[in-house]
């Protein structure tokens, strides 16, 4: 009995841990859902609303997941621009996470085409026949007691009206 009860909080605990984590092709299935349908799925992965942005030429939505430290661990937003362009952008802390994207960019037809040196990022910049996919490296901070160091990490995928 003991054993049972152990094994389901193991999976629970181990689903729990990744359901706040999305892979490359759940984020290509985010860029032609409505807003409703967007704030549906991601609820259900367990973000919550944080903030609209209202810009001259876009509209977004983000969302967030709060991790047990100073800041969040998970932030996805979506942006719709006037001219039909959409954008899903996802930030992690998540080394692994990141990686993990990394890794299905081939088998989903992505190229490297660019790669850019900033002050204070790295960017590779892909591109499919039908989307544009840029990966940003950057160093991110928590304000705790102990000032904490840490990789960020930013996957911004965008489809054009031109784009298929």
């Amino acid at each position: 009995m003991k054993k049972g009860i152990f094994t389901f909080c193991c999976v629970i605990l181990f689903s729990a841990s990744f359901a706040q984590k999305f892979q490359l092709a759940e984020l290509i299935k985010l860029i032609p859902m409505s807003s409703d349908d967007f704030d549906t799925y991601v609820t259900r992965k367990g973000y919550h609303f944080k903030e609209n942005h209202k810009e001259d030429l876009s509209n977004g939505i983000t969302y967030s997941f709060d991790g047990k430290i100073c800041m969040e661990q998970y932030i996805l937003t979506k942006y719709n621009f006037l001219n039909g362009e959409v954008s899903i952008t996802y930030h992690t802390i998540d080394k692994e996470d990141y990686l993990t994207i990394k890794k299905q960019l081939k088998s989903l037809g992505f190229q490297l085409k660019e790669e850019k040196n900033e002050d204070d990022s790295v960017w590779f910049i892909y591109k499919n026949k039908s989307m544009t996919l840029a990966l940003i490296s950057s160093e991110a901070y928590t304000t705790t007691a102990q000032s904490l160091s840490r990789g960020s990490y930013e996957i911004s995928l965008s489809k054009y009206p031109s784009q298929k």
